[in-house]
């Protein structure tokens, strides 16, 4: 399972929002909150993206 452009997109929004100014790195964090975000999509699939950014 992958994220959408959309949910994609509200990820980067979410880690600038935090203050995280430089590109590379907001990448960085954004594969690896994707990567957190799908595995708890994946066994359930009730579960809303906005759920588990919360929780990643």
């Amino acid at each position: 399972m992958s994220l959408s452009e959309n949910e994609k997109k509200q990820l980067l929004d979410f880690i600038r929002s935090h203050y995280v100014d430089y590109y590379d790195v907001s990448l960085l964090i954004a594969k690896d909150l994707e990567e957190d975000i799908t595995s708890q999509m994946e066994p359930n699939e009730e579960i809303l993206f906005e759920d588990a950014l919360k929780q990643a």
